[in-house]
């Protein structure tokens, strides 16, 4: 799915969203009726800013979590004495 399918939303078929990597792609849980109503993940791809498309998912009562870039890297130091 892309940026493109909003029909996804018009319809009523995404029910939650979790925004990564800054809200430049998000885990988005949908239903198909073409799948007898199955869940589906799917990754969508985003504009580097899309604050009209948070505020349609607000407004559609999609259930939405944002989660913080993570910061994996460890420092490692070698003490000579």
């Amino acid at each position: 799915m892309n940026y493109g399918h909003l029909e996804y939303l018009d319809e009523g078929r995404v029910e939650r969203a979790d925004l990564f990597d800054g809200g430049r792609t998000a885990i988005v849980e949908a239903t198909d009726p073409q799948l007898e109503g199955r869940i589906q993940h799917i990754r969508v791809d985003l504009p580097g800013s899309s604050p009209d498309l948070i505020t349609k998912l607000r407004e559609k009562g999609v259930d939405l979590d944002v989660h913080p870039a993570r910061n994996d890297g460890v420092f490692w130091g070698l003490s000579v004495t």
